[in-house]
């Protein structure tokens, strides 16, 4: 099981260790890249929704913390779990629309996020094709 940890942890064995390793490591060696973060959409875990704890935390817990080590980087973090327009954790009909099991996309649910990730690109001015 995955802890997440402090907010300002440097262990790898918690969430927010690794989040503050990874954007360290991505910062001093590619200081020039434009770097993103991206949360997963609401979704499954087994059947139920990921809202409820799994001995794993709640998939919001570890979407707010990529949100919240992100900010304080200056890294901007696309929120699939909060702009996606899917929740295939609580809508049955986005589960059938959007994913294959609950948890991976479907060729519909792929279709959205890349349209969700190319919006929020392409508004943004620092990015360019």
């Amino acid at each position: 099981a995955t802890d997440l940890g402090e907010p300002s942890s440097t262990s790898e064995s918690e969430y927010n260790g690794a989040l503050n390793i990874l954007i360290k490591y991505l910062q001093t060696n590619h200081p020039t890249a434009a770097i993103y973060f991206i949360t997963p959409p609401n979704q499954q875990y087994n059947g139920s929704t990921c809202d409820t704890d799994h001995g794993h935390g709640v998939l919001k817990d570890f979407r707010d913390a990529i949100l919240a080590r992100c900010s304080e980087h200056g890294i901007p973090v696309i929120d699939l779990y909060g702009i996606s327009g899917m929740d295939i954790a609580h809508n049955a009909k986005h589960l059938d629309q959007y994913s294959t099991d609950g948890v991976h996309p479907n060729n519909a649910g792929y279709d959205k996020i890349a349209r969700v990730i190319a919006a929020y690109l392409l508004a943004t001015p620092e990015f360019s094709l």
